[in-house]
């Protein structure tokens, strides 16, 4: 199992689209909860937290939230919801 270390920059992100009831995001709107950080600093992010087992990227630029309690190895998103 993968560190799922959550840090406050993954926290912030996380939350911004939880308050939403988003599992599925793009790039563009995690540049947007994220307004105090330059665009490779969020690059940065997202790609730690895909390492991480916090996100799967499900093609470029467009990133599914894992729910913390799922294996990230074997999780697999709701593909319908994700299209929403």
């Amino acid at each position: 199992m993968r560190n799922k270390y959550i840090s406050t920059q993954s926290n912030e992100l996380l939350s911004y689209f939880n308050e939403q009831d988003r599992f599925c995001f793009s790039y563009a709107e995690a540049f947007k909860a994220l307004p105090e950080s330059g665009e490779s600093a969020v690059k940065e992010l997202l790609s730690d937290m895909t390492k991480r087992g916090l996100l799967m990227r499900l093609k470029e630029g467009v990133y599914y939230i894992i729910p913390y309690e799922q294996d990230a190895d074997t999780f697999m998103p709701d593909w319908y919801l994700s299209l929403l």
